[in-house]
């Protein structure tokens, strides 16, 4: 059996000059819009780079300054009484009314609080080797090296700080028990160094 369709006739729509201007104008806005966008991520991109890499740069810059000056900001070392410059591998420890320099455990030196009788009786004892009075302190001083026989010390340096109008003492002490023990070559540049830092001395 043969099928038969019926003639069916489909609308034709043609497009004015008007309409086909519009379609034109909205592939070409389209297009214009994707490349604007292509354009602005060509750019953006670089300058979040450029960002990434001066933070990078400020950050390692920050940490370099630190690494180079924390080291010397870190000698001074402060309590509530009083401020001194030691060297980095030193501690200091409280006890009672003294406090201690400690270099890997073992003290090498303090500073305490003392009266005119209790330094009388320092400068009583044998042993002294120098007895100086300093000019280069802020505070008026005398500097008093002992030579002593003990396990922990072969030399010991006092530097008596007396504050202007004040009746206490400061004794500020350090030990040598071998030469080199502060940085230097032999007992004289220990000696050099040690009032290198006691100079650093200074009352909250």
């Amino acid at each position: 059996m043969k099928n038969t369709y019926p003639n069916k006739s489909f609308p034709k729509f043609q497009l004015n000059n008007a309409q086909r201007t519009h379609i034109v104008n909205q592939i070409r806005t389209s297009k214009t819009k994707k490349e604007n966008r292509f354009s602005s991520s060509r750019f953006i991109m670089p300058f979040l780079s450029g960002v990434v890499i001066l933070l990078l740069v400020f950050g390692i810059g920050t940490y370099s300054y630190y690494s180079i000056f924390k080291e010397e900001l870190l000698h001074a070392d402060s309590v509530s009484s009083f401020i001194i410059d030691l060297p980095k591998e030193f501690t200091i420890e409280e006890q009672g009314d003294s406090h201690i320099f400690l270099k890997n455990g073992t003290e090498v030196g303090g500073v305490k609080k003392i009266n005119k009788k209790l330094k009388q009786q320092l400068l009583s004892q044998s042993g002294i080797f120098e007895d100086d009075l300093l000019e280069d302190f802020q505070e008026p001083t005398q500097r008093v090296l002992f030579h002593v026989k003990e396990m922990h010390a072969i030399q010991t340096v006092h530097y008596f700080i007396q504050p202007n109008d004040q009746e206490v003492i400061y004794d500020l002490y350090f030990h040598a028990n071998n030469p080199g023990y502060f940085g230097g070559s032999d007992y004289q540049a220990d000696l050099k160094i040690i009032h290198e830092i006691a100079k650093t001395f200074r009352l909250n």
